[in-house]
């Protein structure tokens, strides 16, 4: 991700889609019907419904986007050739974690669709819940982090 080109874009200054993200892992292709290093765009819809719905999202969390999407783990989404992308970052004083809705469309695009922070509480939920209905499309990158969302009766 080219972040002069991000922050252009973050800043409103240029409204074409910014490459957010290469896909580079199978599964994750696979679930939205695209090839291997399709690129995922961020496109102006996305920032401002983010702006809108979601404030707590600034310029650094889109920084950290390409992390999002190459450590996190991969459950199905809603829509057909869809993803959801869940990750904990767990390197700062507290837990951080996000979700990204990635959608494919009929030209093979990838677009992220919905980008926001989730409470850790949630994200052991989704994690549990797909793991047991064995739809975890892609673990967690980091075993620590599969660790603490994956305990049970953990407080949060």
């Amino acid at each position: 991700m080219d972040d002069v080109q991000l922050s252009n874009w973050y800043a409103g200054h240029d409204r074409r889609p910014v490459e957010a993200y290469r896909l580079d892992d199978t599964k994750l292709a696979q679930a939205l019907g695209v090839e291997i290093g399709t690129a995922v765009w961020l496109s102006d819809y996305t920032l401002t419904k983010t702006r809108y719905a979601h404030r707590e999202i600034d310029f650094q969390d889109y920084k950290k986007l390409p992390e999002i999407l190459a450590e996190g783990f991969i459950t199905p989404a809603n829509q057909k050739r869809s993803a959801l992308v869940t990750h904990v970052d767990i390197s700062g004083e507290h837990y951080r974690s996000w979700r990204v809705c990635l959608k494919a469309t009929r030209e093979n695009e990838v677009f992220v669709t919905m980008f926001h922070r989730s409470h850790l509480k949630d994200v052991r939920r989704v994690y549990r819940r797909a793991h047991s209905r064995q739809k975890l499309l892609r673990d967690h990158k980091s075993k620590p982090v599969r660790q603490i969302i994956g305990r049970t009766g953990a407080k949060t």
